[in-house]
């Protein structure tokens, strides 16, 4: 299987963009799960699965490419058809029912140990370099009940809507491999020329230093380290800094109808002319309640010494801010005038922010607030113009450890949130040709003040959301008297 793509695989250099950077030390961990609802004895095939894996990589060399930096911050995928860095694809087998998994509520904790690696880290360990751009691994549940697929793409190859894309196009041409229809990998019409993005990104009109400022963090020797050593190296030593073992995760689901009644509640508040999208709403919900978990926190754990050590050496002020910031990617393919950036595999994506007074969450979360708090998710997501991007794009390689600044020096205080939105993607049309999955989500990340939005199964309807933090602040999450009337408790 392997020598036929290496046949087809040209050698070739693909120079990575700023827009890679920042995510260069994270992978996209999803784990897909099956039920084998029709009592297939091929169901979900690794012969079939890795022969449609090996098809659609002839489209996507770049998953096949080993990472190298070149400078100071910078980085090239370089695809040698006689070295191709070839996927790692495991299978394992649990004693579990694929039914006993379901009423796990689908946690990702009870497959077995090795199942979900790499986690959320782009890392091999500290003396290996970089590790593979692509992982996939399936466990088979006990009578070939059902199967979880985990599928891990390095981050720096592209991000959520590439990797939609190609996990659809790879379930697709397994579906023709099974029913011996021809396989088109073609289909997909990607490019991976990361000038295509940088053509369609207008200069900007003003210096990018205004619009950098308010996500401008000073750097220090940690984060220039960092871009001088390897990725797999970096990955490991971010990982090594934002890790902890009191991190846990959790899942909520809310129903269709709580989020109408949620937008109908902040209707009857806001002008009508002003549109808020269920994103809005989720996000705004999720300020509320996980700051407020913030604030109780803070009330019950006094920090000791090792805590005002770590705040000194991570730029951690030790007086609380005056907002609660929220971090989060916008997908900038439709805000552009370009065709080309629809085939697009890379990171096409810009940071933006939104601030949120503590005074003003300290307050009860009424329908007043969840409104105001709405509103200026949305008011964020609007500020994201051409121009925005434009100083974003040119701004954001000034200085080569720009990048990970966030991520070492501010991941540390407790007002702060990074928040993903998945929710428009086809994790449910994703069939391979045995039916769809009966539930998608993350691993379990070991990524602090991380939270991510997943779709749900069109019969079920509503949405999940995963956050990762200290089990003290998702305890007082869960107990928080707004969000539990609103959301309820998967995992």
């Amino acid at each position: 299987m392997s020598t036929d793509l290496k046949l087809n695989v040209k050698s070739q250099v693909i120079e990575l963009a700023d827009e890679d950077l920042m995510p260069m030390f994270a992978y996209i961990p999803v784990v897909y799960s099956f039920k084998n609802t029709i009592n297939a004895s091929d169901f979900m095939s690794v012969n079939l699965l890795q022969q449609a894996l090996y098809a659609v990589l002839e489209e996507y060399p770049i998953l096949v490419g080993h990472l190298q930096q070149i400078a100071t911050g910078k980085c090239r995928v370089v695809i040698d058809s006689s070295n191709l860095n070839l996927p790692r694809f495991q299978e394992f087998s649990s004693s579990m029912h694929f039914d006993e998994f379901k009423e796990a509520n689908f946690n990702p904790n009870v497959l077995p140990k090795g199942a979900l690696l790499p986690d959320a880290f782009y890392t091999d360990g500290w003396l290996k370099g970089a590790s593979k751009p692509a992982v996939f691994s399936i466990t088979r549940f006990r009578d070939n009940s059902g199967v979880s697929l985990f599928a891990a793409v390095a981050h720096y190859v592209t991000d959520a809507n590439g990797y939609d894309k190609f996990m659809r196009q790879w379930a697709q041409a397994c579906h023709n491999f099974r029913g011996n229809a021809p396989v088109d990998v073609g289909a997909a019409q990607v490019t991976f020329d990361r000038k295509v993005m940088r053509n369609a990104i207008p200069l900007p009109q003003q210096p990018p230093i205004s619009t950098l400022q308010k996500l401008y963090v000073p750097g220090g020797l940690i984060s220039k380290f960092t871009t001088w050593v390897s990725p797999g190296f970096r990955g490991q030593l971010i990982k090594s800094i934002l890790a902890s073992d009191s991190i846990s995760a959790a899942c909520f689901y809310i129903s269709n109808d709580k989020m109408e009644q949620l937008r109908q509640t902040v209707r009857s508040i806001l002008k009508d002319n002003i549109r808020i999208s269920a994103h809005d709403l989720l996000l705004g919900s999720l300020i509320i309640a996980y700051a407020q978990s913030i604030i109780k926190h803070k009330e019950y754990a006094k920090p000791g010494w090792l805590e005002w050590l770590s705040s000194y050496i991570f730029h951690v002020p030790w007086k609380s801010p005056s907002h609660f910031t929220t971090l989060g990617p916008a997908d900038i393919r439709h805000r552009l005038e370009s065709a080309a950036l629809s085939k697009y595999i890379g990171n096409a994506i810009v940071a933006t922010m939104v601030l949120t007074p503590i005074e003003l969450l300290k307050m009860p979360a009424t329908p007043e607030l969840v409104a105001t708090i709405a509103h200026s998710v949305r008011q964020s997501t609007d500020a994201v113009t051409k121009e925005y991007i434009a100083q974003m794009s040119y701004g954001s390689g000034l200085e080569s450890d720009m990048p990970v600044r966030p991520l070492i020096y501010k991941s540390q205080v407790p007002e702060r949130l990074m928040c993903t939105n998945f929710t428009r993607f086809g994790f449910y049309q994703t069939d391979f040709g045995w039916g769809s999955a009966e539930f998608v989500g993350p691993i379990n990340y070991r990524l602090p003040k991380y939270a991510v939005f997943f779709p749900t199964r069109s019969d079920l309807g509503g949405y999940h959301v995963h956050i990762v933090d200290e089990t003290l602040t998702l305890d007082l999450l869960k107990n928080n008297e707004f969000w539990s009337r609103n959301f309820t408790v998967v995992y």
